[in-house]
């Protein structure tokens, strides 16, 4: 199977279950589960070959974010988020496919989080600045950080076929 059709097919999948309005266990009524499909608001210029980075926009469950993904080689290793709303920004880092360590602002209220996680997808540390972290907290950044990992590689493949 070629890349493109990869992609295709893995968006495809992706909008399937868009007929949800389920809300996320625990998350706030404002808050969307992310199993919709992202609606994208715009697409920045090409990668920029110099520092291997590539930047673009989108809806992301109801919240408009700007981003910037960062590759090493083929591997995504980081994302940097800035919300379009407000300007409160977050980074996601990542091992592979796995999400590492999330840091910036949190999503259902004004905290400062910095969490980190295994390779396994469990929790090593979490801190909220003011304290305490709601553990809804978690959940909506391991979703976010899936969301916008998607996003990112399949407009990296897209740009990649373009060229």
């Amino acid at each position: 199977m070629s890349k493109l059709s990869l992609i295709v097919a893995l968006l495809a999948a992706a909008a399937l279950p868009a007929c949800s309005d389920k809300q996320a266990p625990g998350a706030p009524a404002s808050v969307k589960t992310l199993h919709e499909a992202p609606t994208p608001v715009e697409a920045s210029s090409p990668t920029d070959e110099a520092d291997d980075s590539l930047s673009a926009s989108l809806n992301a469950a109801g919240i408009a974010v700007k981003y910037r993904a960062h590759f090493d080689g083929a591997k995504l290793t980081r994302i940097e988020e800035t919300r379009t709303v407000d300007s409160r920004r977050g980074e996601y880092e990542f091992y592979g496919a796995r999400l590492v360590k999330y840091s910036g602002a949190a999503f259902t209220s004004t905290a400062t989080l910095l969490l980190e996680f295994d390779m396994q997808g469990a929790v090593k540390s979490a801190q909220a600045t003011p304290a305490p972290l709601a553990e809804s907290e978690i959940g909506i950044v391991r979703q976010r950080a899936s969301l916008l990992r998607s996003h990112a590689l399949a407009q990296r493949s897209t740009r990649m076929h373009s060229k």
